[in-house]
């Protein structure tokens, strides 16, 4: 092509021959218009890629054991973290559990199946077996082969995994907690924690019924120093109490198992 016939091609371009098109003109409202969608679509393709990435961010974070607080702006404190386990797990209607008391008298260890207000735990310790059932307001004991009924009031016994939140409760307030990394309970990786219990946390402790306390030992609530909660999938899975006079620990599986309570043969 020509020198010629290039100068007479530019004619046809409009960004030389056009003056930029008056503001309130068709062209102008057309430019303007096709400039904002264009505008619009990067911002959101920018907003999916930022959501995106904050979403796999949390995943991560969840995965290595950081948990987020109910507006997900930073993670949930040690406290909310046992709060939301405490209350899932007294939403449980039957589970299993596996306990070890020790005290001046050694050592006694057993397992337990909770149904309901239904409950029967059998302990092995220096003064042999004994086993205890509750079946409504029915109350066997088996002592060495031995069954011994008695009747206790309606509503005194308290359902495990409701007196379980009832006891985190009372003392998360109040009680200091920290955590103390991770450990393998039942084969699932858990994190710990742990609650020093103050004056008025105790005082919390000792207002609750006696059928929430004694699950877990807990009759004497101005004798405790300290509580450890192991938590793994936002449920209790392992609950040590320690007192003065000795400690309990309690670790919870089966949760929601098809559980039947029945009473002692012989009875």
């Amino acid at each position: 092509m020509t020198d010629e016939e290039l100068f007479a091609l530019r004619g046809l371009d409009p960004a030389r021959r056009d003056a930029p098109p008056a503001p309130g003109s068709p062209r102008y409202s057309a430019i303007l218009e096709k400039a904002m969608t264009t505008e619009k679509a990067h911002r959101s393709h920018r907003s999916a890629w930022i959501i995106g990435a904050a979403a796999s961010v949390a995943a991560v974070l969840v995965t290595l054991g950081f948990v987020f607080s109910p507006d997900q702006s930073k993670p949930a404190s040690a406290a909310e973290q046992v709060r939301s386990a405490a209350t899932a797990t007294g939403d449980v209607d039957s589970l299993r559990a596996r306990l070890t008391r020790t005290s001046d008298d050694g050592t006694e260890r057993g397992t337990g199946e909770f149904s309901g207000t239904d409950a029967t735990v059998t302990m092995n310790g220096p003064n042999g077996t004994e086993r205890t059932t509750v079946l409504g307001t029915t109350l066997y004991e088996v002592v060495n082969g031995e069954v011994r009924t008695s009747r206790i009031p309606a509503g005194y016994v308290t359902p495990f995994g409701p007196a379980a939140e009832a006891v985190l409760l009372a003392v998360l307030n109040d009680g200091k907690v920290t955590r103390r990394g991770t450990e393998t309970v039942g084969g699932q990786q858990a994190r710990r924690y742990g609650i020093e219990l103050t004056p008025t946390a105790r005082q919390r402790l000792a207002a609750l019924s006696p059928g929430e306390l004694a699950w877990f030992e807990l009759e004497y609530p101005s004798a405790v120093s300290r509580i450890e909660v192991w938590v793994a999938d936002d449920l209790i899975r392992r609950i040590t109490v320690t007192a003065r006079d000795g400690s309990s620990t309690t670790e919870f599986y089966d949760f929601n198992a098809p559980i039947k309570i029945r009473p002692p043969s012989g009875s």
